[in-house]
């Protein structure tokens, strides 16, 4: 459901309530075991049920000679949320796998803006920032865990001559709170420069991390 008011010619305001419904992927649920080492495994569980998220949100967006603005506050309910679990036996032999282990309440806010420094160059950019409300039984015992997570994104579009356009984005996400700890760090940039053969056609080439010879998923 959306309410919807335009503020003026390129401004508007809306107000929004949706339910979706998130099915797990299959990295979760997959069954075959996975030997990360000789103490610990990881394996998916074919029996979760999706996660129900329920979000309320009111946003604001406007758009002036080439400049726009997005931004939004945000609460989100979400029932059954699939996190990973691990378990530790007497030997300190580890299992991970994934549960629907609790509930979630977080509000957060947003905002994403698209700047043409000239007429040739774009920027872009986005910064998403959270709470992490949690709660969940783990093997009958109540737990509870807070965190603020945030993540942003930065992109640049530069048009050359002769139809040559380079591209560049990277993306930072801060560590994830769940309720048995925290997942890691991910970070990522990528850049490339292509050729426009015609509106439909174009032909290039992209490079992940360019400047590390290996990708740290460190927390």
């Amino acid at each position: 459901m959306i309410l919807s008011r335009k503020l003026g010619k390129a401004t508007t305001l809306k107000a929004a309530y949706s339910r979706r419904f998130q099915r797990p992927n299959l990295s979760v649920i997959n069954p075959y075991v996975q030997l990360n080492n000789n103490r610990s495994q990881t394996f998916g569980n074919p029996e979760l049920d999706p996660e129900v998220n329920d979000q309320y949100e009111i946003s604001y967006g406007t758009f002036i000679k080439g400049f726009s603005l997005n931004t939004s506050l945000f609460y989100r309910r979400t029932t059954a949320i699939i996190e990973s679990f691990v378990t530790v036996d007497d030997e300190g032999f580890a299992t991970t796998t994934f549960q629907n282990i609790g509930t979630t309440d977080s509000y957060g806010a947003n905002i994403f803006t698209s700047v043409p420094i000239k007429k040739n160059f774009t920027l872009r950019g986005g910064l998403n920032i959270y709470t992490y409300n949690g709660q969940g039984t783990i093997n009958g015992q109540e737990l509870e865990r807070t965190a603020l997570i945030w993540d942003g994104n930065v992109s640049a579009n530069l048009k050359l001559k002769r139809d040559w356009i380079v591209d560049m984005f990277g993306f930072y996400r801060a560590p994830r709170q769940t309720l048995q700890g925290t997942n890691p760090t991910f970070s990522i940039f990528v850049m490339g420069a292509r050729k426009e053969i015609n509106e439909k056609v174009s032909l290039g080439i992209r490079i992940v991390e360019p400047f590390f010879p290996d990708k740290n998923f460190g927390g």
